[in-house]
């Protein structure tokens, strides 16, 4: 009598567990899901028909309110871009100020010129597809700026930068790479100029 409760018990505890597992896996699966639209449905309330220049093939990076930005040293300032891919397959896509020239008054042991930093999450696009790219320009130096600027304060002035994009082939789950240095996977894309005002 005593080993058939055991058993029954056993039995009992062992459906719980593959209740409790399949409930588990339903709920993560629904709450990926949940994000995953929810990330699609943020990226279409902006829309690249708002823009007064359209990003196509043979210029697939503009910006939405023009080329110029001012932004308060140690501030942050929201920007739209967008990203047309001409690529024949579905690609992830990376932005980043890649050089700059300022007339701010640095001293002259800063011998590489700080850059803006910028912001956005990477964005995946499929074949013929527009983007847009919510991103932050820092009034701040980027982390690959030298000279001991990265992370500091940006001194008052122009800076003239080329913003580049990066387009990488997608991993065989359908994930960008997590190394984005150039190679086979990984191309400069396209790129264009801003210029950013930075003030006190």
């Amino acid at each position: 009598m005593r080993k058939k409760g055991s058993m029954e018990l056993g039995i009992s505890t062992v459906v719980v567990l593959v209740i409790a597992i399949v409930i588990i896996a339903g709920g993560i699966a629904f709450i990926r899901g949940f994000f995953d639209k929810g990330t699609v449905e943020l990226s279409k309330a902006f829309k690249v028909t708002d823009f007064s220049i359209q990003p196509n093939d043979q210029q697939p990076l503009v910006f939405a309110q023009g080329d110029t930005f001012s932004v308060k040293a140690g501030d942050k300032e929201t920007i739209k871009i967008g990203m047309f891919n001409s690529e024949s397959s579905a690609r992830a896509f990376k932005i980043e100020f890649i050089e700059c020239e300022t007339d701010a008054k640095y001293e002259p042991s800063v011998t590489i010129m700080p850059k803006p930093a910028i912001t956005a999450l990477i964005q995946k696009i499929d074949p013929g597809e527009a983007i847009v790219f919510n991103a932050f320009v820092l009034g701040e130096a980027s982390s690959t700026s030298g000279s001991g600027t990265a992370g500091k304060k940006l001194l008052a002035g122009t800076y003239l930068c080329k913003l580049e994009a990066k387009a990488a082939i997608l991993n065989a789950v359908g994930q960008p790479p997590t190394d984005w240095t150039i190679g086979a996977n990984v191309k400069n894309y396209a790129s264009t100029d801003a210029v950013i005002d930075v003030y006190n």
